[in-house]
Formats: structure tokens, sequence, C-alpha cells
């Protein structure tokens, strides 16, 4: 133990993961208030994954303090079980997977276009203006908000659509006044000014025809 306890931390990576010994108590003394620093302030950045990722430092610590190599260890386990890591290369993936594949679910939405509901003049001016009180926050390849803007277009309701992914402004909005930032989300204000949040594809398509759609 003592071999260990002696083991020069050549690596940050090692001594912000052996410093996890401090945990079990085991070298407490021996490894010194630096690396029990570098533990806590490593500690508190990881707070947010929860007593799973709290487990698995430890457990990394023990391996490592008893490992031939654990610079080489460290730096093949660390990158492995890193939370931030894991969610950036998820993130990583779903926006790639958006871009690949976004192109050809708008292409499908555009050949899918159904027909608009025809009107008589003065009755579309009435629609018009009641939709200058609508706004559709959404993003562009959700499949949720592609089927209602399929009924935006099959009921020729001219609402105001506002991108809530890459529009800072916008997803901000949804966020404070919806109180979550999922779409799609339909803002409707009425005649006295006050706002409702509607979230949900099957329940905003349930309005629009139960307020737009012809008896």
């Amino acid at each position: 133990m003592r071999s260990i306890l002696n083991r020069p931390l050549s690596n940050p990576w090692t001594a912000r993961w052996v410093s996890g010994g401090c945990l079990a108590g085991v070298w407490q003394e021996a490894l010194g208030e630096k690396v029990r620093s570098n533990f806590l302030s490593y500690a508190a950045r990881s707070a947010a994954a929860g007593t799973a990722g709290y487990a698995r430092l430890q457990t990394l610590a023990c391996v490592c303090a008893c490992h031939p190599q654990p610079d080489r260890y460290l730096k093949t386990r660390s990158f492995l079980t890193s939370d931030t890591s894991m969610k950036t290369i998820v993130r990583a993936f779903f926006k790639t997977l958006r871009l690949v594949l976004g192109p050809f679910v708008l292409l499908m939405e555009w050949l899918r276009k159904p027909r608009g509901l025809v009107r008589e003049p003065a009755k579309q001016i009435l629609v018009d203006r009641q939709c200058a009180n609508l706004a559709l926050y959404q993003y562009t390849t959700c499949p949720f908000c592609i089927k209602v803007r399929q009924e935006m277009r099959r009921l020729s309701l001219p609402i105001e659509r506002r991108d809530a992914q890459k529009n800072a402004t916008n997803r901000n909005a949804l966020l404070k006044g919806g109180g979550a930032a999922k779409v799609p989300c339909l803002k409707i204000t009425d005649a006295a000014g006050k706002t409702q949040w509607l979230y949900d594809s099957t329940a905003i398509i349930a309005h629009l025809r139960a307020r737009f759609a012809p008896a």
C-alpha cells in the first residue's frame, strides 16, 4: 500500500482520479491537500452526474492506483466514462442525423403537401385576421411540427412560424411564455390580449379544426 501511495502523479488526470480514494478515507493523509482539492473541484463540476457518476469516479480511482500504467489507462478510460463526453457524443450524433435526414424529411413534406381549403374571399379575410393572433413555435424538421404545418396548409391558415431551434430569441420566448422549450407550440392571443400556449401536435390540430374547419 505504501508503494501505491508514493507513486508520483505526473498526469493531471491521474491526480484527479486517484484523489477519489479520499472518498474511502484510505489515502486521506498520504495524498495531500492539493489532490483532495483537485478531487473536490472535479466532483463539484460533475454534480449533475448524480450518484452513478460519483461511484464511477471512486471505482476508477481505485483501479488507477493499482494499475501499472495509470496515465495510459486514464487517457482511454476517462474519455469513455466521462458524462460530459458522452453527452457531447450523443448531441453530435443527433445533430449529424438531422443534417443528413433533414433534406429528405423536407422533401417528403413538400411531396405530401395537401391541397388547401378554398373559401370565399370575405371569409378568408376573416380567417387571415384571426391567424394574425396565432404563432407556431417549431423546428423545421420535427415530424410533429410538420404534422401541424400540413394541417395549416389543408385549412389555408397563414399562421406565423417561429423557429425555436436556431433562433435564440424565439426559444427564450417559448421557454419564458410557455414554461417549456418543447415544440410544436401554438401561441394563442385573444382579443383581450391574454396569451395561451398550446403544446402537443394533436391538441394543436384539434384546436385549429374546431376553430377554422368548415362545418
